[in-house]
């Protein structure tokens, strides 16, 4: 199975269940939402929301691994641009 195909391919979730691939983009997106939200609106620890990136990069590299580099570029820059314009330049180093 392949990420790069946008096709009726199925996914497996956390809970055992299968998730087509536009399913799995759903949740995905909304977590993404919800970090953002985590960043920018509350004074959710920063060592948190590193925890909450490094899961969502574990599930990109669990379904799909030929996009990794992708949601590095797009999502991990971002989050970065977030801490640094509201948490005030936080820098939390792994």
């Amino acid at each position: 199975m392949s990420c790069a195909d946008f096709g009726p391919e199925l996914w497996e979730s956390e809970g055992e269940e299968e998730l087509d691939l536009e399913a799995w983009l759903r949740r995905f997106l909304m977590k993404v939402q919800r970090l953002c939200v985590l960043i920018v609106s509350t004074d959710y620890p920063l060592v948190d929301i590193q925890i909450e990136r490094a899961n969502l990069r574990e599930e990109v590299e669990r379904f799909c691994p030929e996009r990794v580099d992708v949601y590095e570029r797009i999502y991990e820059s971002r989050f970065d641009r977030l801490i640094e314009q509201f948490r005030g330049g936080e820098a939390f180093e792994w």
